[in-house]
């Protein structure tokens, strides 16, 4: 049945019986009104009745019980069309016919599709917003390369990202900071964990590495107090590879003000790092001296984060060895520029 035919039907279920349009037609002439008016009320009138007339002639062929002459109820509204899809739609009301359960049954299972294709490409675009790094991007915990020894590490993170509570029913805190040595996949769990977060709860999320980060913040540059008004804000923030940056009063000033702001407002972070939180202490605290910004940026990880140690093999290692050889010459480089 196709749109124009199942409008038309609709109309005729929505008209009023016949014996009361008959009454009506009798009764509700309008008086002390112009006879131009009063012909229009007229052929208004027999027109409903001619539709009655030929609702009654369908209505005879339907199941006893059935009202809705085959579209399955009344009040319909018309789902938007889309390219290559019949046109369908639902009711207000639908008939309890075999007629009615079908088109509910499709409407239904319509609606529900059409919710979960709006969810999947607002999960797409958040995804593309989070700037999560292509290598990253594919990161999820069913895809995690978890190992014996990084097991507790990954089991703790993924009740953290879905439930918020350890597995002796502790509630966690609302941040992660993960630690461990180079290539244990720390980056790669930090991923799947703002994804899950994304995906589940369509958390606005922003990943940077802080080396990256304090690049595009650099002073003289194009520094962007947007920028930094939006990782303060940010649902989810991933700071990822902090204590890689090299250290300055300034690279301090700027991390500090962010993981201030989100600290203060228990906002969800996720820090990944080669240091312990005391070795990151430490780090800071030998830049600014008697200021003492280093140790509270260390409290403020400390209050807000779920420390979380990740161990096991190096991930790294499973690359070609002429890959590696390459990776390790510019680690030492990077190394040797941040002494």
């Amino acid at each position: 049945m196709n749109r124009q035919r199942t409008e038309e039907l609709a109309e005729l279920v929505a008209l009023s019986p016949t014996d009361e349009l008959r009454r009506r037609c009798e009764e509700d002439r309008p008086a002390n009104i112009s006879p131009v008016i009063q012909e229009w009320h007229l052929k208004n009138m027999e027109r409903f009745l001619r539709q009655a007339a030929e609702r009654d002639e369908l209505q005879a062929s339907r199941p006893s019980g059935c009202w809705c002459l085959g579209i399955g109820g009344r009040n319909i509204s018309w789902f938007e069309e889309e390219p290559d899809s019949p046109a369908l739609y639902e009711c207000k009301v639908y008939c309890d016919c075999d007629d009615g359960r079908r088109v509910q049954v499709t409407a239904t299972e319509e609606r529900a599709r059409r919710r979960a294709a709006q969810r999947s490409r607002q999960v797409g675009r958040l995804l593309a917003e989070a700037n999560i790094p292509w290598r990253l991007r594919s990161c999820t915990f069913d895809t995690y390369p978890a190992s014996a020894a990084s097991r507790d590490a990954f089991e703790l993170v993924r009740r953290w990202a879905t439930i918020l509570e350890s597995d002796d029913g502790r509630v966690l805190k609302n941040s992660l900071l993960l630690t461990g040595r180079t290539g244990v996949g720390k980056s790669g769990l930090a991923a799947a964990a703002l994804r899950q977060l994304i995906e589940a709860e369509l958390m606005h999320g922003a990943f940077w590495a802080v080396p990256q980060l304090l690049a595009a913040l650099r002073p003289g540059g194009d520094s962007d107090d947007d920028l930094v008004s939006s990782l303060q804000e940010v649902d989810v923030l991933v700071l990822d590879d902090l204590g890689a940056e090299k250290p300055s009063a300034w690279t301090l000033d700027t991390l500090f003000t962010i993981i201030d702001h989100r600290h203060g407002e228990d906002a969800t972070t996720i820090i990944t790092s080669n240091l312990s939180l005391e070795q990151l202490a430490k780090r800071y605290s030998a830049v600014d001296g008697e200021l003492d910004t280093g140790a509270r940026l260390g409290w403020r990880i400390f209050e807000m984060a779920e420390a979380v140690h990740v161990q096991g093999p190096n991930l790294r290692d499973r690359a070609d060895p002429a890959i590696r050889k390459v990776l390790a010459e510019a680690d030492a480089v990077l190394r040797r520029g941040r002494a």
